[in-house]
């Protein structure tokens, strides 16, 4: 196994005729005279209620299992295992070929073809009439759920949050989605899906059906006949032709996040005030030109300091037009032992040297041929949505080797280049012509997970990172190659609607959703919520780290604008002080107890206040108040006393109680 993924284990795997067993970190999957997984274990525990099912109907008859079943090895290293399956079922043959991967992804592709020489009669009928998956997880493991898109297109991502949360006590339905999620806080189990062209269905595509044991994820690939197949016979000159299919299933979370690497992990990011001036194209100072500014972030504790979009001339390209001024920052960032990562996006610019031949095949296409997006910045240039299946994959990431093996440049942050954006670009493979006549669009979900796995190994072969800010896609099998997401960007003036009106950040926002999509821990990830923080409308980092610090998830400081010192440190002293706490109680090797478990240390009385802890040798208490008004909070516990460590306050215990007063929309730190 290649070093370069040593954040995981090496894949072991046995494949016999009948039985494949496949493990891998944390996680396990086993095969029985199947299709798709008959057991897929996760962080220690049994996912499944019973086997995942490829369910047929013939002529009205419902088939739940396989027959004639035989594995064949095609491939067994410690990186990948790869197997092909010969089966039937009915009148129909289902081959197959599976590959699971060293992070767990586990990629199905296979046929459904008719043979007619099974059929009873002996006639050359098709008789399949509907063909669905069954995906029974565990009802203790199913209590949370994570959809994308979560609107009609995912090109811009809605402002809202319908797409992660608590799932419904009847279930859900939905239309085709490219992945699904199901699982708890900190385990699950995703669909993969790129495209719905041989998908059939009378109604909706994706089911969550609740059961008194177990929660059926019911995946519809057919609900009649093929229409290619009606009213036809099966002919060796007119053969009716196999319906193929690919589905990735991946267990989550996909990679252990350690003690050192979250230690590591304290960034701030520089927005605005670096390179060029977005909209005027003036010269801006560079972080290192500002006096002091260095010496602060250093003395505050930042580890790495990442450089936004006008470092480069042309929008995501790593095109330096001041070379020796950029290599004295990235210089002046290490001598104040701070690592530094560069913005590389999800773009093409206009002002690309290559565009004249590149743009046709890099581009997203819409499905009535247009170009999505059209950033504009200074220089004067628009930047268009590009979409990874084309070339651009290999240029970005020879960018990328560019400006680390040049500048000395430590990672990459990148801006939606995690996410398989629709496109129904012909020149590179997306989309298709369906039976109406209509190109219809395809998410290039496997290509996205390609060109990701090609960049983490391009960063990681040079000791680097990778961040990734995507929004309300929480895509498991493309976030493996990433280091930490940054996520929250297109919920931000929702949230802050929400505590400038006075109705609180769970308004909008539910704990639920939150422990979801922003926490990390189901995934296996860092999480950096963003915080565009705003004092002069009262929109606070403090306000919304009242929302994240009981969640274990602690917001990024960023600079926006100015020249001086004082624009530097906005977010920084707050934040600072939450590292420094952190750092006091060995926070990140302690024991977490989140709010929704029960624990015996102590537990908060209080409606809309909330108590997790860090449990070592010490307490570490974060208490919020989620309301927007003060409010009197009862702590239950055997403890003597509290102490506010922001603060120095001292709170008693009187009966097994502490009782204080948190300000509104607020988090305490308290030494219990």
């Amino acid at each position: 196994m290649k070093s370069v993924w040593s954040a995981w284990e090496p894949l072991k795997s046995v494949i016999s005729a009948e039985d494949v067993k496949i493990h891998v970190w944390n996680r396990g999957y086993q095969f029985h005279k199947s299709l798709f997984p008959t057991s897929v274990t996760a962080a220690g525990q049994a996912l499944l209620s019973r086997p995942i099912e490829l369910v047929g109907r013939y002529a009205g008859t419902t088939e739940r299992a396989l027959s004639d079943t035989s594995y064949y090895a095609l491939e067994n290293s410690d990186e990948r295992c790869v197997f092909q399956l010969a089966s039937r079922m009915n009148n129909t043959v289902i081959d197959g070929r599976i590959t699971c991967d060293f992070d767990g992804f586990v990629d199905v592709c296979f046929s459904v073809i008719p043979f007619w020489s099974f059929s009873p009669d002996q006639q050359q009928i098709p008789r399949l009439d509907r063909l669905y998956i069954d995906i029974p997880v565990k009802k203790e493991f199913a209590r949370l759920y994570h959809y994308w898109p979560n609107d009609k297109t995912s090109i811009i991502p809605a402002a809202n949050v319908v797409n992660a949360g608590a799932l419904p006590e009847n279930g859900a339905a939905f239309p085709f989605k490219p992945y699904l999620w199901l699982g708890d806080e900190f385990r699950g189990l995703g669909v993969s899906m790129e495209t719905d062209e041989f998908i059939e269905c009378d109604g909706n595509q994706c089911e969550f059906l609740p059961g008194e044991d177990e929660v059926v994820l019911r995946v519809h690939l057919l609900d009649h006949m093929p229409a290619a197949w009606q009213g036809r016979a099966d002919q060796w000159c007119k053969a009716l032709n196999p319906i193929n299919y690919r589905i990735g299933l991946m267990a989550t979370p996909v990679k252990p996040v350690t003690a050192e690497h979250r230690r590591d992990w304290r960034t701030f990011h520089v927005f605005s005030n670096f390179y060029i001036d977005r909209e005027t194209g003036a010269r801006a100072a560079y972080l290192h030109e500002i006096p002091g500014a260095l010496k602060r972030l250093e003395q505050s504790g930042v580890k790495w300091v990442i450089f936004h979009e006008t470092s480069s001339r042309a929008q995501n390209y790593g095109l330096i037009e001041e070379p020796e001024r950029f290599r004295a920052l990235i210089e002046a960032c290490h001598a104040h032992g701070m690592k530094t990562m560069l913005y590389f996006g999800y773009e093409f610019s206009t002002l690309a040297p290559t565009w004249y031949e590149k743009a046709g095949d890099y581009l997203i296409q819409t499905v009535d041929g247009h170009y999505t997006g059209g950033w504009q910045r200074m220089p004067p240039q628009r930047a268009f949505m590009v979409c990874y299946r084309g070339g651009y994959s290999a240029d970005m990431i020879e960018r990328v080797r560019y400006v680390m093996d040049e500048y000395g440049v430590d990672g990459i942050y990148t801006d939606g280049t995690f996410v398989p954006w629709e496109c129904a670009n012909a020149r590179h493979g997306c989309g298709y012509t369906g039976r109406d006549g209509r190109r219809h669009a395809t998410f290039p979900l496997f290509a996205v997970r390609e060109h990701v796995r090609r960049l983490y190994e391009a960063v990681h072969e040079r000791g680097g990172r990778i961040d990734t800010h995507q929004s309300s896609c929480c895509i498991a099998p493309t976030l493996a190659y990433c280091d930490s997401y940054y996520d929250g960007e297109n919920i931000q003036n929702a949230l802050i609607k929400a505590v400038t009106e006075n109705r609180g950040l769970t308004s909008f926002l539910s704990l639920p959703a939150f422990r979801t999509e922003y926490m990390g821990k189901n995934l296996g990830l860092i999480d950096q919520f963003i915080a565009y923080s705003n004092p002069d409308i009262g929109w606070t980092i403090e306000k919304l780290c009242a929302l994240t610090l009981i969640h274990d998830v602690v917001p990024r400081p960023r600079m926006s604008g100015g020249s001086t010192l004082e624009s530097v440190t906005v977010d920084l002293d707050y934040i600072a002080s939450l590292w420094r706490a952190l750092d006091e109680f060995h926070a990140e090797t302690a024991v977490w107890h989140p709010y929704w478990e029960p624990n015996a240390i102590a537990a908060c009385e209080t409606e809309d206040a909330y108590l997790s802890l860090y449990e070592n040798d010490r307490v570490l208490g974060v208490l919020s108040n989620l309301t927007m008004q003060p409010k009197t909070v009862s702590i239950r516990t055997d403890r003597p006393r509290a102490r506010n460590v922001l603060t120095g306050e001292t709170f008693e215990s009187h009966d097994g109680h502490i009782t204080l007063t948190v300000e509104a929309c607020k988090a305490c730190l308290l030494e219990l």
